[in-house]
């Protein structure tokens, strides 16, 4: 586990994220000036339903598991992350995030992506081309959704199944 990570091992980290790949590395050295190292130990709680967001938060090293009313509902392994760069300020944790091992996470607060969207424009373009792009698989996913939800629905009235007498 790191003791501290430099600005360009941040930077580098942050650029090797598939969301962030495409974000000019000018704009990732900004947020990764102002990205707060978090270490956690195993079974420590990073975060809490209902508690003030704070930003995203993203897996270095180890994992984090998001939970609600004590069911994890999602693994955080390096490289994942949780939370949104844009939702506005004042929002709720959804889930509880405990470290199911010892974790190093990167914090990156939403008062801080926008200072750089507005100190380097050219990350809000890039960041909404991401969003795009994850809104339009979030699209064809409900679609499959849809028809595989409609071809079993036909499946189970041919069979006889859920018929209205």
């Amino acid at each position: 586990m790191p003791e501290r990570m430099t600005l360009i091992e941040k930077t580098v980290f942050l650029k090797s994220l598939e969301m962030l790949a495409s974000v000019p590395t000018e704009a990732l050295a900004q947020l990764a000036l102002h990205a707060e190292e978090i270490h956690a130990d195993r079974s420590e709680v990073v975060f809490r339903e209902g508690e003030v967001d704070r930003g995203a938060f993203i897996v270095v090293e180890g994992a984090i598991e998001l939970r609600k009313d004590n069911t994890v509902v999602r693994v955080l392994e390096p490289g994942s992350a949780h939370g949104e760069f844009f939702l506005e300020e004042g929002g709720t944790h959804q889930f509880t995030g405990v470290a199911s091992e010892e974790t190093w996470l990167l914090n990156v607060r939403h008062e801080d992506v926008i200072q750089v969207v507005l100190d380097v424009p050219e990350f809000g373009l890039a960041m909404l081309r991401v969003h795009a792009r994850q809104l339009n698989l979030s699209i064809q996913r409900v679609l499959e959704l849809e028809n595989r939800v409609q071809s079993l629905t036909a499946s189970l009235e041919r069979a006889g199944v859920g018929r209205k007498a």
